[in-house]
């Protein structure tokens, strides 16, 4: 099921634990375990077990003066089994193929 992301109100983080990792079978733990980043648990990626969304309020970014990047980096990649942190960008979809439908 696909989330309804508002880019403009949340930054949107993908993080990819390894099977060994305490969050693999309680993803929405993270937040409560690293009150201080700020994290909301969205859900998971699509089919992928192993990957899940979280969000961060931008006005808390802002407050705080720092970049979802910086959290991502900084605070969680390389933590509890974390293998892999990516910030979600928006980006506008397209069409292939012209006028070929």
């Amino acid at each position: 099921m696909a989330h309804n992301l508002d880019h403009s109100t949340y930054s949107y983080i993908a993080v990819t634990f390894s099977a060994s990792s305490p969050f693999i079978g309680s993803p929405n733990t993270l937040s409560a375990r690293h009150p201080t980043l700020g994290l909301n648990y969205v859900g998971q990626v699509g089919q992928l077990l192993d990957t899940h969304l979280y969000s961060v309020l931008n006005s808390e970014l802002q407050r705080r003066g720092v970049q979802a990047e910086t959290i991502a980096a900084r605070d969680i990649q390389g933590r509890d089994g974390v293998i892999h942190v990516e910030v979600q960008k928006p980006s506008q979809r397209a069409r292939r193929g012209g006028d070929e439908f």
